[in-house]
Parts: structure tokens; sequence; C-alpha cells
């Protein structure tokens, strides 16, 4: 079984289109989890699953790094290929098609990943000590209620 090579495309390669779309697909699924995620947590005492909150930032690490891609992935393009025929340099070419097709298996990957069927768990209640409360007589001069003498000191 052989890897998929990176073919030599003087346009964007068709795997962008690809890793565009499942990439879109992936922010839903991002949307769709905090958006539960968020109504959970401020309807009752609950907190977000530790595994949600990784599978949450693995998202944000991964949309970084491919806006980077997309940022760069015209001028990488416009940089290796000769008036959009052929490439100037076959070793980049096929470099920057490596990374297209790695980060399109990553997100394959992230978003098979986000099946949660539950996204927070109940937040354990601290429970207080009771302490007892001292009864205090401390009226002086004019506050005593009637019948009661203020205390004095004497």
């Amino acid at each position: 079984m052989s890897m998929p090579q990176w073919k030599l495309y003087p346009q964007s390669p068709p795997e962008s289109s690809d890793l565009q779309k499942i990439m879109g697909a992936l922010k839903a699924k991002r949307d769709d989890v905090q958006r539960k995620v968020d109504r959970e947590e401020f309807t009752g005492h609950r907190r977000r699953l530790a595994q949600v909150q990784v599978w949450l930032t693995s998202i944000l690490t991964m949309e970084n790094q491919y806006n980077e891609l997309l940022k760069t992935s015209d001028v990488e393009l416009e940089r290796l290929c000769l008036c959009r025929l052929c490439s100037k340099n076959v070793k980049k070419s096929y470099l920057f098609g490596k990374r297209v097709m790695v980060m399109l298996r990553e997100v394959k990957s992230l978003s098979s990943q986000g099946e949660f069927n539950a996204v927070t768990d109940e937040t354990p209640i601290a429970e207080g000590e009771e302490l007892p409360i001292q009864p205090t007589n401390s009226w002086s001069g004019n506050n005593a209620p009637n019948g009661m003498e203020p205390s004095d000191g004497r």
C-alpha cells in the first residue's frame, strides 16, 4: 500500500478544495458542540468535560494552521509555478502539497473525534461546614428592648 503522492499542479491542488470543505464542516460541528456546552453550562450546575475542552482547543489550533496555510497558499503557488504552467521548484511544490495532505488527514481525524454523547457533567456542590452561631448580648444605651436594662458594666 503506497502513500498518496502529491502531483504537481499549476493551480491549487484538488486536495485544497477537499480541505476547505472538510474544514467548513468541522467548524460547523465545533459551533454546534460549543453552543450545546454553553447552553448546558448556563442552565444548570454543569461543567464541560475535559475531552470536549481538548477537542475544542484542538479545533482552534487547527483553524489557525488552516488560516495560515490559506494566507500563504496563493503566494506559495505564485512562487512555485512559472506563469501557472509548470513548477519552478519540484521539491518545494511537493512539500507544499504534502502540508495540504497532512492537514487534510488531521482535519478528518479531528472531525471523526467530535462525536460526543455528553458534553458536560454535573458540578459537585461543595458542602459547607456548619458553624455554631454564638448569641450576643450587646445591647447598650437606648437600643435595649423594652423591659431590659442596658448593660453599662456596673
